[in-house]
């Protein structure tokens, strides 16, 4: 965050023996040049089973004018927080959680939509799209394969790889299939770059 100075880090669960702190499965907000701790916001305070963790990169947008960060969990749920102090603006519980379930990668915002992937119970995934301002959901699709990896927008297709080894794009604006790439030798969990026309996906 360029205009304050700050960055944003998701946390997941310590270990069995070492118990969990004010610190775990959360979003904290660092002084760029400092270091120092501006706030915490702490989603699931007792777990020792990485049901909870934060393991994406926020997103930032702003709702209803305020700067926000938006982060996903492995319970399944996507969140919007405001910037300045770390509070909850709206969440959405997309799917079941679970240790390798719920949001594993980044989200994508384009315009006023939200493009989340949360995988069921540590199953395949549903592409998700909410409204940025109110979390509402607009429309669900069954990718039909695990997803680990971020949500790529780019020319109102939505692009997500599973654990089948596909790459996907879909509609920005309703979730209909557009494209589906032959599977590739292994999952294909590294995220999807557009660059000129051209989309590129790791797998591995």
């Amino acid at each position: 965050d360029e205009e304050r100075g700050h960055i944003y880090i998701g946390t997941a669960n310590n270990t069995t023996d070492a118990g969990t702190t004010g610190r775990t499965d959360a979003v904290v907000s660092l002084d760029a040049a400092t270091g120092e701790e501006v706030w915490v916001s702490q989603f699931t305070p007792a777990d020792t089973m990485s049901t909870g963790d934060v393991g994406a990169p926020p997103n930032l947008f702003q709702v209803d004018g305020a700067d926000a960060l938006g982060v996903g969990d492995k319970g399944g749920v996507y969140r919007a927080l405001d910037r300045e102090t770390g509070e909850v603006l709206w969440e959405t519980s997309l799917t079941d959680g679970g240790p390798q379930g719920g949001i594993m990668g980044s989200g994508a915002v384009a315009g006023d939509s939200i493009y989340v992937a949360s995988n069921k119970a540590s199953a395949d995934a549903d592409l998700v799209a909410l409204d940025r301002e109110t979390g509402e959901e607009q429309w669900r699709v069954d990718v039909g394969g695990h997803v680990s990896g971020p949500v790529t927008w780019a020319n109102d297709v939505v692009y997500v790889g599973d654990s089948n080894g596909r790459f996907l794009g879909y509609s920005a604006a309703d979730g209909t299939l557009l494209w589906e790439s032959e599977p590739v030798p292994d999952k294909a969990s590294g995220g999807i770059a557009v660059v000129d026309g051209t989309v590129y996906g790791g797998y591995g």
